[in-house]
């Protein structure tokens, strides 16, 4: 049945093929800096590999089940993969459910945008398709038999986790600037199915993503203690959730999450896409300081811990039914040796950067991927965030801009060693000619041919021209080059 399917498709998978080949060919011109990306096989290429069903007592999110035959693992093939033979990097657990996935019996589905295989029971379902959308549907009303579980038994999850850990380029946290999640979600449907007995406090649909910071240095005392640091992405009891820091019985550690509101402007209660985003750093240091502070381990020095593991998908309390759909999932680790980029794709959002002086704007902040300034004055600024580069691997900075007849045709580069925005000379800066053609142009600034471009750069300032009028200076990424 597989083989016939897979007939039927592979004109589909044939072209995508040829389509990735001839993308890997045409690609490649500068190497930007821009992190690593700790997610292997974001677009779920390899497939999973499948731990089967276990409801037993001691099944968990956090460490598996200790019944061995809840780690008897099976394995799910991508058909639409141009390589069926790679191993699979991805996991499914199915912990405290009543049936599996199954291995063979898969169907092939279509929706608006593209074409998807699904693995399905009574219990839940899993969709991938071509254009790397997972979509993960649960259903707890038929897991429970339509009767509120005992608040003490376990729960039914369905979950896509991967290990991280120093193997896969994890760092120790002391010396990582940023750990920046992004990806796009959406709730397909949610049906809360509330029936007499409901409880609030434990009966609910929880969808969150977590991150595993552990202390992997093997010759510490506290070698292995982690915490579960999290993003609530959805919650049915809460149309964006709080803040939420308990203990997990279950792994005797720490469960740390951010309100969403630090992620997101929007809430995936909607049902539309939302995109979430942002640093896990400032919260990585949170959450270490506040398990030394409830005894779970007495040493919170980032120099021991990474990023050990991930997981994200449904953990249903309550007898819900309920999809949700991820895309684009991204996990990047940025260093002073690899730093980010600025790429102002997020409407509004600039990233840290401001309009020190004789700098307007055309709208609030950057738009649809572009930021359009108005130099209208004799020194128009703009300021970066406090930032952490390596001068020593650190050469370039890139500019890709437009700038309008009416403009000067100069544009500066300042740097600082101090957080200051009011520390720039002349002596450390350099220039680049812009023509004020109304041409999209990339500009390489090279201040590495100066001598004070040394040791730890903390600041920059951009001076877009040395004089504007008003005319439109548009901007749309500064990124970093060796």
């Amino acid at each position: 049945m597989i083989t016939e399917m897979l007939k039927l498709f592979s004109p589909y998978i044939q072209l995508n093929c040829l389509f990735l080949f001839l993308l890997n060919s045409i690609s490649g011109q500068i190497n930007y800096f821009n992190g690593l990306e700790l997610i292997a096989d974001n677009t779920f290429t390899h497939g999973f590999n499948v731990y089967p069903a276990c409801n037993k007592p001691d099944a968990s999110i956090h460490h598996g089940a200790l019944d061995p035959n809840c780690t008897k693992i099976y394995s799910l093939k991508n058909p639409f993969s141009c390589d069926q033979n790679q191993t699979a990097i991805w996991m499914i657990a199915q912990w405290g459910s009543h049936s599996s996935l199954p291995q063979d019996a898969i169907n092939y589905t279509e929706d608006l945008n593209t074409k998807g295989v699904q693995w399905i029971t009574a219990d839940k379902s899993v969709v991938l398709f071509q254009d790397s959308r997972i979509r993960l549907e649960a259903n707890a009303y038929h897991e429970y038999g339509g009767i509120y579980r005992d608040p003490n038994s376990p729960w039914a999850h369905l979950l896509i986790q991967q290990d991280i850990g120093i193997s896969r380029g994890s760092l120790p946290l002391s010396q990582v600037n940023e750990l920046y999640w992004s990806l796009n979600i959406r709730l397909d449907y949610m049906d809360q199915h509330i029936q007499p007995g409901y409880n609030i406090n434990y009966y609910a649909a929880v969808f969150p993503l977590y991150l595993m910071i552990q202390n992997l240095n093997t010759s510490h005392p506290e070698y292995g203690k982690f915490v579960w640091l999290g993003i609530t992405l959805y919650d049915d009891r809460a149309y964006n959730m709080w803040d939420y820091i308990n203990g997990d019985s279950a792994s005797q550690s720490l469960i740390y999450c951010p309100s969403f509101t630090n992620f997101a402007s929007a809430s995936v209660q909607d049902g539309e896409w939302v995109y979430v985003s942002g640093d896990m750093m400032p919260f990585v240091n949170l959450a270490l300081q506040t398990a030394v502070n409830r005894s779970f381990f007495k040493s919170d020095d980032l120099s021991n811990f990474y990023v050990a593991n991930m997981n994200m998908g449904w953990e249903m309390f309550g007898l819900n039914n309920g999809a949700i759909e991820v895309a684009q999932l991204s996990l990047k680790q940025y260093t002073p040796q690899n730093p980010k980029s600025f790429e102002f794709n997020k409407d509004t959002d600039t990233e840290g950067w401001t309009r020190k002086w004789d700098l307007g704007q055309k709208t609030n902040g950057p738009l649809n991927g572009i930021w359009v300034l108005l130099p209208i004055g004799d020194d128009p600024q703009l300021l970066s965030p406090i930032l952490n580069l390596d001068a020593s691997v650190v050469k370039q900075v890139v500019v890709r801009a437009l700038n309008s007849p009416g403009n000067d045709d100069q544009m500066q580069l300042f740097w600082s060693s101090t957080s200051d925005d009011n520390s720039f000379s002349e002596e450390a800066s350099c220039w680049i000619q812009v023509p004020s053609d109304g041409v999209w142009g990339q500009y390489i600034l090279d201040p590495s041919n100066n001598t004070l471009w040394k040791n730890t750069i903390r600041r920059l300032r951009l001076d877009p021209v040395r004089a504007g009028n008003g005319s439109i200076w548009e901007l749309d990424y500064i990124r970093f080059a060796a």
